[in-house]
């Protein structure tokens, strides 16, 4: 059975947007063997998904992802704070 998360990212400038899939590319390419990923960026709306077909290694997959965007919006919102 494959689990599968999607999350989209609104909003967000081209800079910080373009910033996020670079930050994320890396992490995508290099998932365990048993899950796969794909970014797209269009216009101002990242879509991520992730499917895993363990429940447990899905999760680990996305709270690094979530945190990984999390982490440089933060980072945008300090510096231009």
């Amino acid at each position: 059975m494959e689990n599968k998360v999607e999350l989209e990212v609104r909003g967000a400038d081209e800079n910080i947007a373009r910033s996020i899939v670079e930050s994320l590319r890396p992490e995508i390419e290099s998932l365990p063997e048993a899950c796969r990923g794909e970014l797209e960026l269009k216009e101002s709306t990242l879509r991520v998904v992730v499917s895993c077909s363990r429940i447990g290694l899905l999760r680990a997959v996305v709270n690094s992802i979530i945190s990984t965007i999390s982490m440089l919006m933060e980072l945008k919102a300090v510096i231009e704070g």
